[in-house]
């Protein structure tokens, strides 16, 4: 067989980033990459964790590899393989269980399987195993293998451990990459041409390297030149200064964040051991609006936490609509061993919960049109992804999906676009009319 491989990533951006990092390093040493499913001599598999039907996704997304292998190295990664480690090193089918700390050495662990050498220079090759390295930031800059837009990893870990959240078990404790570092990357993808650059991490707010924070690490990536934009992915309410709303202006900076809520009620959030309260949250909202009434935020809302009332859910439908959300990431709450709240006795059923899990996405639904029939009639700059004849495809600055008509129309340029009308459905699709100069 030819020296192909194959990727499937599930869960986060910081997966997919990690995932297209991989991915380059084996491109550039020629493998050839192919889609999951097909015949591959090696199958990697970046799994998630966050709730059962991760789990689920992550379990399935194995067995297959394993009936599909033929021989193929199969290496599980990511955080299902790390809380999993146990039940997955137990299979036939599965040549290395990866944890995430050394999950950027995967290149080198199966260069040094194909040359006959033990991996970790302490058991033999084909033994289930991590490799030595910890390099959490160890991973090349990605090439346009799978997307128009870059993610760069400026964070991992996390040291909240909210009551329901078992990311801090399998991601370890918050740690920084060095600021001059994140700003190298940025500058090689920019060089690369990527137009769209996204930070991200596991809790990117609590970035410090040698005293320099979020804002400090901001105002620097903001200084790189070039034709680009930057957005920032989901951040903690608690964590954000004055100064990022001052940064907020910048003609680079994308008008849209991902701000977690996860309920609306003060009760559910003190009892989530979340480190924010809802005052503080909505005085961050109308702060982002003030600055920029179109600011698109985006949130999560967990349905069922153990003890959540009627009221209690009522108050999340009300913050719902109060907040005008861009969209809204909904789960019915997954009980995840070793939290405090997998140990709480007032557990909600798996029937309320889904049916106040429909009932937030049915408002969500609503909500998320509402707030793009605000940018009717005005304009966003485009940066198309997708080209079909005529027609241009791609996401406004806003994190909005706009759809448009221009003879000679470019993949990965910019173009600013009106917003004139809007689909129906869950995923309401913008169509738009270049303006003069695009």
């Amino acid at each position: 067989m030819n020296r192909t491989v194959s990727f499937q990533t599930l869960g986060c951006k910081l997966n997919q980033y990690e995932t297209d990092s991989l991915a380059t390093d084996f491109q550039k040493a020629g493998w050839e990459i192919v889609p999951f499913g097909k015949e591959a001599l090696v199958q990697i598999i970046n799994t998630c964790t966050v709730t059962n039907k991760a789990d689920r996704k992550s379990r399935n997304t194995v067995h297959k590899a394993e009936k599909t292998a033929r021989g193929a190295l199969v290496i599980v990664t990511g955080c299902f393989a790390q809380s999993a480690r146990d039940e997955l090193e137990g299979r036939d089918g599965i040549t290395y269980v990866v944890d995430n700390q050394n999950k950027s050495q995967i290149f080198n662990l199966v260069e040094a399987h194909y040359r006959g050498e033990d991996p970790s220079g302490t058991i033999p090759v084909g033994t289930i195993k991590s490799t030595p390295s910890q390099a959490l930031f160890d991973y090349s800059v990605a090439d346009k293998i799978y997307h128009t837009r870059a993610t760069v990893k400026v964070q991992d870990g996390c040291d909240n451990f909210c009551t329901y959240c078992i990311i801090p078990f399998v991601r370890g404790p918050a740690v920084s990459r060095p600021l001059e570092q994140v700003v190298e990357n940025i500058k090689a993808l920019v060089d690369k041409g990527f137009k769209e650059i996204i930070l991200t991490g596991i809790n990117i707010t609590t970035y410090d390297d040698q005293g320099k924070n979020f804002e400090d690490l901001l105002e620097r990536i903001l200084e790189v030149e070039g034709d680009w934009r930057l957005r920032v992915s989901s951040v903690e309410p608690e964590n954000l200064g004055p100064r990022f709303f001052k940064l907020l202006n910048h003609p680079r900076l994308c008008p849209q964040i991902h701000l977690c809520l996860q309920s609306g009620s003060p009760k559910v959030l003190s009892e989530m051991k979340r480190n924010y309260t809802l005052e503080t949250f909505t005085n961050l909202a109308q702060a982002l609006r003030k600055e920029n009434p179109d600011f698109n935020i985006t949130t999560d809302l967990i349905a069922g936490f153990p003890g959540e009332t009627l009221e209690d859910h009522q108050a999340s439908l009300k913050a719902l609509e109060q907040f005008t959300f861009g969209h809204v990431h909904i789960f019915p709450y997954s009980r995840r061993k070793g939290t405090k709240a997998d140990l709480a006795e007032n557990q909600i059923s798996e029937d309320e919960k889904t049916k106040r899990t429909l009932e937030l996405e049915a408002l969500m639904v609503q909500e998320k049109l509402r707030y793009r029939k605000f940018l009717l009639g005005k304009t966003q700059t485009v940066l198309v992804e997708r080209v079909t004849g005529n027609r241009g495809y791609g996401m406004g600055e806003n994190y909005v999906p706009v759809e448009f008509t221009l003879d000679g129309v470019q993949w990965n340029q910019f173009y600013p676009v009106q917003l004139l009308s809007l689909g129906e459905g869950e995923e309401p699709l913008f169509e738009g009319l270049p303006c003069a100069g695009a």
